[in-house]
């Protein structure tokens, strides 16, 4: 027999509502899986943006941490892409940045 349910797309407020109870990432999905059994879990686009935001507004640097995770690579290796794409003269968005001022006052 088919399962009833094919996937389910969670929407940001699913995650949002587990990180306000103090539930990580994974431990919510994994409480998701025993409810809904195991079919495709995903989120679309816009979940994404809304997360991003979320951990970009967010009021603490652990916070933000928390929500965002640990890095997956070293700072050491992001520079050296960010190097790379530089020097192989990939696009930027040449758009000032917050630390580029003269008096020391960010």
């Amino acid at each position: 027999m088919e399962p009833a349910l094919l996937g389910l797309v969670l929407d940001s407020s699913v995650l949002v509502a587990a990180e306000r109870g103090r539930l990580t990432t994974p431990e919510a999905i994994r409480r998701i899986r025993e409810a809904v059994g195991d079919i495709p879990i995903v989120i679309c686009a816009l979940t994404v943006a809304e997360l991003a935001h979320g951990i970009y507004r967010a009021d603490t640097p652990e916070r933000s941490h928390q929500r965002l995770g640990c890095p997956e690579v070293s700072a050491q290796v992001l520079m050296d892409w960010v190097a790379t794409w530089v020097e192989a003269g990939g696009a930027t968005l040449d758009l000032p940045t917050k630390y580029e001022v003269t008096d020391g006052g960010y």
